[in-house]
C-alpha cells in the first residue's frame, strides 16, 4: 500500500517501528515527514515535552545520519519508552508539531519557501514552546551512507 504513495507521515510510537518505516520508504524513494513527541519526568522536577520533525528524502541524510537513531535509542527503547506513563497525549504538544509536517509537505509540493534544498530535523521543546531546528545539521553528512542505491525498488533473490 505504502508503494502507491508519494509522501509519507509518520508518527509511531518508538525508534524501532520508525526505522522500519524509513528504511520501507527509502526502498521505494518515498519522501517520509517523521513528527512525534514523548513527556519524560526527572525526579523533583515537573514532567517535560519534547518532540521533533524530520524529514527524510531517499539520497539525502536519514534519520541515522541526523542522529535521532542510534543503536544506544534502540536497545534501550523497550526499558524507558514512555516514563510519564504509557504513550502520553498532550493535544497541544502534537498540534504544534502536527503544523510543522503539514508546512513541510505544502512546502515539499510546492517549493514555497525554496529551502528544502537542506536537510530538515526540528526540535520542539514543549514547555517552552519553541520549535527549532537542530543544532547538530550543519554536521549532518550530505549523502547518506545507510540507504545505498542498489537497494531500492523490490527486494531481489541473487544466486549465490
Amino acid at each position: 500500500m505504502l508503494q502507491g504513495c508519494d509522501v509519507a507521515f509518520g508518527s509511531i510510537d518508538g525508534y524501532k517501528g520508525r526505522d522500519e518505516l524509513e528504511k520501507t520508504c527509502r526502498r521505494f524513494l518515498i519522501p517520509l515527514i517523521d513528527l512525534g513527541m514523548d513527556v519524560r519526568t526527572l525526579e523533583g522536577h515537573r514532567p517535560r515535552m519534547a518532540g521533533q520533525v524530520i524529514l527524510s528524502i531517499p539520497c539525502e541524510a536519514c534519520m541515522w545520519c541526523m542522529g535521532f537513531l542510534d543503536d544506544e535509542k534502540m536497545a534501550l527503547e523497550d526499558q524507558r519508552y514512555g516514563d510519564a506513563g504509557d504513550n502520553p497525549q498532550v493535544i497541544w504538544a502534537l498540534g504544534h508539531l502536527a503544523s510543522s509536517a503539514v508546512g513541510l509537505f505544502v512546502d515539499l509540493l510546492t517549493d514555497w519557501t525554496g529551502s528544502l534544498r537542506e536537510r530538515v530535523h526540528l526540535v520542539y521543546r514543549g514547555n517552552e514552546g519553541t520549535i527549532s531546528p537542530c543544532r547538530r545539521l550543519p554536521y549532518v553528512p550530505r549523502e547518506c551512507p545507510h540507504y545505498p542505491l542498489d537497494q531500492i525498488g523490490e527486494p531481489r533473490l541473487r544466486a549465490v
